[in-house]
């Protein structure tokens, strides 16, 4: 009777944790769009939720350019580090507790350096607190119309719990693209920031490769796979293409 009781508990449990599905084991997620009208070109898996890893840095970023809209910060402004920044883990730009950085320099470490000191600098900033900045991040997602995405960081930096679905991650790209503060960040290859002491590489390497490409960000992980929101411009029109768990760089 003991034994059964436990084993019951051990099923009950392993209900409970999140599941984890490695990209390598999941049908690719994409869609095309363009960004104008929304119109869907070609998709498959679209509407499926998955882990987007720091493809959410989009968003961060997205609430940074309203910000700067509603002139509560410019892209000059100057930062202070916090103690949110001590013992980042991942892609980060060493940012240390007092450093001093501008909301542009921010931004080219969220969004070519993929830095996830930065993205806590911003939500610090932003909204008081990065716990405060994701409840923000899910309101913004609302009113965008991402209704099967969950964020639960700043970052996007190993998220077991958080989620999107290509179709969503379209939506945001397509309102990332008309913040006229993130074009730079969004197809900046390689750059220095912090008086040349920090070297910026983009994971996206159509923003060096692609002559129209306008940029957006690259993003790997173990849960996410390789992902991408990617989007280009040609004779006027603006196509947005999201990738979600490819099992290597070459198939993103």
């Amino acid at each position: 009777m003991k034994q059964i009781a436990i084993f019951l508990c051990m099923i009950i449990f392993m209900q409970m944790m999140p599941l984890q599905v490695h990209a390598e084991e999941r049908e690719i997620a994409y869609v095309l769009i363009e960004a104008e009208t929304g119109c869907i070109l070609k998709s498959e898996y679209a509407e499926e939720k998955r882990p987007v890893g720091s493809l959410a840095k989009l968003m961060t970023a997205y609430l940074t350019a309203q910000a700067i809209e509603k002139q509560e910060i410019s892209p000059d402004t100057v930062m202070t580090a916090g103690e949110s920044v001590s013992g980042m883990k991942g892609a980060v730009i060493w940012l240390k507790p007092g450093d001093s950085i501008t909301i542009r320099e921010l931004l080219l470490g969220l969004l070519t350096g993929n830095a996830n000191d930065a993205a806590a600098v911003l939500a610090d900033r932003i909204s008081g607190s990065a716990d405060k900045f994701v409840m923000d991040m899910n309101a913004a997602a609302f009113d965008l119309g991402m209704k099967s995405t969950r964020f639960t960081s700043p970052q996007g930096f190993d998220d077991a719990q958080a989620y999107s679905t290509a179709n969503d991650m379209a939506r945001l790209c397509c309102a990332v693209l008309k913040c006229p503060e993130l074009q730079e960040c969004l197809s900046t290859w390689r750059t220095f920031i912090l008086n040349d002491t920090v070297e910026l590489v983009n994971e996206n390497s159509l923003t060096r490769t692609m002559q129209n490409s306008r940029g957006l960000k690259a993003s790997h992980s173990p849960e996410s796979g390789y992902s991408i929101a990617a989007a280009a411009e040609s004779e006027g029109m603006v196509c947005t293409a999201i990738v979600l768990n490819a099992p290597d760089e070459d198939t993103r």
